[in-house]
């Protein structure tokens, strides 16, 4: 993976995920942000820096990752 967010939330979001279709680059941050705001209201200060880590995934590599494995 190219970078360490990247790595981190393939692996920890959406390893073990069956995957039926194709995806692309929004759904793929729509489902992190639910699974990882869903657990409870988080500070501002957690969110920020959630926002800011999950800005930095490389979320093409992993739609690519995904769909080359359907």
């Amino acid at each position: 993976m190219s970078n360490y967010a990247t790595s981190k939330v393939s692996l920890e979001v959406f390893d073990g995920i069956k995957f039926d279709k194709k995806v692309d680059t929004e759904m793929l941050k729509l489902i992190a942000k639910e699974m990882i705001f869903e657990c409870g209201s988080a500070t501002d200060l957690c969110e920020n820096f959630a926002i800011a880590f999950l800005n930095d995934v490389n979320w093409h590599e992993i739609s690519e990752h995904i769909n080359e494995n359907l």
